[in-house]
Parts: C-alpha cells; structure tokens; sequence
C-alpha cells in the first residue's frame, strides 16, 4: 500500500507536489528489496516531473534489485528532471545490482539529456557508458561541427579507441579517408584493393594514365618516343581497371608511376605481336609500349612482361612491372 498518493482533474495542479526550500531533494523515494521506488506514469504528458534550483530534482535508491527511477509513458516525457544552477536534474543510485536510471521507449528514445554534456556515465570499475542493441547500433555519435566520437585514455598500455567483431567480421569499418598522425603497426596482413606500388612523380601535361613514359632534361615525365629508350621510368599507373594500392610522395604535384605489381599499360603490335611472357619497352609509338625483340640492345630499357597478349594493332595490356 502506497504511503503517499494524490490525485488531480486540474491539468495546472499536481496530484503529488513535493517541496524542499534548501539544498535538499524535493522528493526521496526508497524501495525494499525489490520493489520500484518511484513510478510514473503517462499517457501523454510527463510521467515523472522534478526541478530544483540547486539540490536533486528526483532521487531513487534501491538497495538490492529493484529500479531506482522508473519513467513510462506512451507519447510524452515519462521523466523529467530540471535544475537550474549546480544540482542533478535526475539522480538514480543503486548500492547493488539493478539500474540506477531505466528510461524506456518503444518507438522513441528512452533516455534524453541536453546540456553542456548530454549525458556523462562515469566508473571506477567498468563501463561509463554501455550501449547495446540486438539489430542496430549500439553506440551512435553525431555532431555538426566536431568529432562524431571523442575517444581518449590516460593508460599507456591501453588504446583510445579498441573494438572488435566476435563473429569473425571487420572490427571497423571506415568509410571515408583516414588521416593518422602516428605509427601504424600492423600485426596480420594488409590486404588493397588496388594493382600496384606507385609513387607521384612530376610529368608534362600531355601525359596520362597507361602510357610508357621517359625522363626529359628537366627531370620530368613525358610520353615515349623512341624504341629501347634507355631515359625509361616506367608507366603511369591508373589506366583500365587498375588503380594503385600504395602511392608514395603525396607531396608532389605530379603523375602516379608504377614501381612494382600489375598495371595496365598501352602497347602497339604493329612492331610484332605481343604475348603473354614477353619483356616490354619503350617503341615509337608515343607513350606506347612494345615487345622486345632484340635484347642486346634492350638492357636499361626493359619496363616489365606482359601478362596478357596483342596480337595486333594497338590497346591496353596488363603488365607486371618488373624494370631492367
């Protein structure tokens, strides 16, 4: 049997008013063992309401098992808790097992908070904040001009951020561009979408992915001209349906080359067919590459093999790098 009860037709008047003039809680409820120790609810107004200027605005403890505060209502605030200078809008403790604060929402949110922080949840043992969920997400962070997701620690040997996938999935999932400003350390294999290690070079404006490029007098890249070209640097990554996996030097203003992988370069077989195997290098054709065909002369001008074959005419050619 309830110790206190009250009841209003006013929509102005409370049926319960609870009021302290100090620095106390306007209203302390207790429950035990395992009872609720406030209830309140709402079909569509505010369930629970409590304000004060400096001391709790809503206070439940629970010693055992039992919910501290429990808020229910169908379209309203099932909880409300202001307080207008220094004090806790809702305070919900527990001294064993159970919740210190349950808010619960079919179709909305169950707990809201709006402030400098909206909601904190600090321990000295476990968890501060626990988000979980059996179809979405359990934690969501969204800001408008800051860090979705601050993550911090004060441990040197523990991470800021640690997360894993107990199901054998991706522990992360980042979609956008990374910038990390530190050390990457790496304990397992590193798998890219990409063909091949490149690194960014100065080039002519005439220059363009897939094409066998040499070194001019000023240092920069430029289509080839010339068979056996001894001036050779390889060929611009990123023609056809290959794109680099690494590029190096992101500080140059300039074209990406192929070092080493596949890369798909263009290649002319009216100087003879090309099949797969065949070394390749530089031909007249500008920016095109061709078969060896004599190798006393080919030494120094050699760019890679061809993996895949042109018996005629000129087009694109999968390439491994491999320059001698």
């Amino acid at each position: 049997m309830a110790t206190i009860s009250g009841t209003s037709s006013d929509p102005n008047k409370a049926g319960v008013t609870a009021d302290n003039s100090g620095n106390g809680a306007a209203l302390w409820a207790s429950a035990n063992p395992q009872g609720r120790a406030v209830v309140g609810v709402s079909k569509t107004g505010v369930g629970l309401w409590g304000q004060v200027n400096q001391g709790r605005a809503i206070v439940g403890a629970v010693d055992t098992d039992g919910t501290a505060l429990w808020g229910e209502t169908q379209t309203g605030r099932a909880v409300v808790g202001a307080c207008d200078q220094t004090g806790a809008g809702v305070w919900g403790e527990v001294r064993s097992g159970g919740q210190g604060v349950v808010g619960n929402a079919p179709t909305g949110d169950g707990v809201v908070g709006t402030g400098r922080r909206g909601v904190v949840g600090e321990s000295e043992t476990y968890q501060g904040v626990y988000g979980h969920s059996g179809g979405n997400c359990g934690v969501v962070g969204v800001s408008e001009r800051m860090h979705a997701i601050w993550a911090e620690a004060h441990s040197a040997t523990s991470a800021g951020l640690y997360a894993r996938n107990t199901a054998g999935g991706n522990a992360a999932w980042l979609d956008g561009a990374v910038s990390i400003s530190g050390d990457l350390t790496v304990n397992g294999d590193v798998l890219l979408s990409g063909a091949d290690y490149a690194e960014l070079m100065p080039a002519r404006p005439d220059v363009e992915p897939g094409q066998c490029v040499v070194i001019d007098a000023d240092g920069s890249l430029e289509p080839c001209r010339a068979p056996y070209d001894h001036r050779v640097a390889g060929v611009v990554s990123g023609a056809g349906a290959y794109r680099p996996a690494i590029v190096l030097d992101r500080d140059c203003d300039g074209v990406p080359v192929a070092l080493m992988g596949k890369v798909a370069v263009w290649a002319d077989a009216d100087f003879g067919p090309i099949t797969a195997g065949d070394l390749l290098t530089t031909s007249a054709r500008p920016g095109h590459a061709m078969a060896v065909r004599d190798r006393s002369v080919a030494l120094g001008a050699v760019i890679g093999k061809a993996l895949t074959a042109l018996p005629n005419g000129t087009g694109l050619v999968t390439m491994l790098v491999c320059s001698r």
